[in-house]
């Protein structure tokens, strides 16, 4: 009897932490009734951040969710990931005909963290080493259509670079390029662009990550692809209908 009592009293204290525990990831959750997964820490990726960085997306709601809680992430087909490495052998061959030192992928994964204590951490597709007289060129390629937010992240590790350990051999600013495998394009940016102003719009958005959460801004062109498409309750899927105004 004095088991069976101890059995049923070890279940119900099981039963009642596994119910607190919901309680309280439904509490922190951003988006009322959604169980997500708290992160250890604020965290973003650099492609989270490049859609804001070109205006492209507005809702920080989504981007401050996705650097605090875990997110069900959609797979990558193995076409897209086979047609990139081509791609990126493809640009690498070009830049070594030209005798010059190029780094791949894992080679060019770094981690580093914002005063304000959000880690960001990725990996360049290539890094073209810099010369005497060339600047360090960082080079990602790109599958599908161009998007300013392309422009914006290729933008986010020339600004980088420089100040990470991983490429203490970059010295100077480096410059940068877009290649879009599908039609052999080759987009350069010059070194310039990444400047103050730039990288006070990157330090502005961890502010944003690492603060409290915002207020949703939905709109079509946030929602369609949000992460969190499912579990926002003011999600916007569908264009509102025209409403006549009278003296028009």
């Amino acid at each position: 009897m004095h088991t069976i009592l101890s059995n049923a009293l070890a279940m119900y204290i099981v039963l009642a932490a596994s119910t607190l525990f919901m309680e309280k990831l439904m509490q922190s959750s951003p988006f009322a009734g959604a169980s997500l997964r708290p992160r250890g820490g604020t965290y973003a990726h650099p492609s989270w951040l490049a859609p804001y960085l070109s205006g492209n997306s507005r809702c920080h709601k989504a981007l401050h969710a996705r650097a605090n809680f875990y997110f069900s992430k959609d797979s990558i087909p193995e076409s897209w990931a086979t047609e990139h490495e081509r791609g990126v052998q493809s640009l690498a061959s070009f830049y070594e005909s030209q005798g010059r030192l190029v780094t791949l992928e894992q080679q060019n994964s770094f981690k580093t963290a914002s005063p304000t204590g959000v880690s960001l951490s990725g990996q360049m597709d290539l890094v073209v080493g810099e010369t005497s007289d060339q600047p360090a060129t960082i080079a990602d390629v790109k599958t599908g259509k161009p998007r300013p937010s392309h422009r914006a992240q290729v933008l986010l590790y020339m600004a980088l670079a420089p100040h990470l350990p991983e490429f203490r051999n970059i010295t100077k600013p480096p410059s940068g390029v877009i290649y879009y495998s599908s039609t052999n394009e080759i987009v350069e940016i010059p070194a310039e662009e990444a400047n103050s102003q730039f990288k006070q719009q990157v330090a502005d958005l961890l502010c944003i990550a690492v603060g409290e959460s915002p207020q949703t801004t939905p709109s079509m062109q946030d929602c369609r692809f949000c992460v969190f498409r499912d579990c926002c309750p003011d999600v916007v899927l569908a264009e509102t209908s025209a409403v006549t105004v009278d003296w028009l």
